[in-house]
């Protein structure tokens, strides 16, 4: 039986990995491959990073960048300290739209400033 072209060729068992024929759901092999990294379910990522612009608008989006979505609370990046003040008083309210497309509520923002 031939492999896929993707497969490891040593097998994967080493990296906690398996390889099998068997057809598997992309959706659960992308919730488990981000649980390792740390993050949320594929459709809590989705969600805030797919529709980010819609959520807060394209003004916000133009200067406000999710980074990270992690146990509830969702890391983003600031393009000036302004921003970030702007950004902590609406926190409420994103926080509130944000749970609306995720299956873990957003609780808290977390705001960086960009470095330069």
């Amino acid at each position: 039986m031939q492999r896929n072209a993707w497969s490891c060729s040593q097998g994967c068992a080493h990296k906690g990995w398996t390889v099998s024929d068997d057809p598997v759901f992309l959706r659960s092999q992308l919730n488990r491959l981000l649980g390792a990294l740390g993050s949320q379910d594929a459709e809590s990522v989705g969600g805030v990073f797919g529709d980010w612009e819609r959520l807060v608008g394209a003004h916000v989006a133009a200067h406000v960048t999710p980074v990270k979505l992690n146990d509830g609370v969702l890391i983003v990046e600031v393009s000036e300290p302004a921003w970030a003040t702007e950004v902590r008083f609406l926190e409420r309210n994103l926080c509130a739209e944000l749970s609306k497309v995720t299956t873990t509520p957003v609780t808290a923002i977390d705001v960086r400033v960009r470095r330069r």
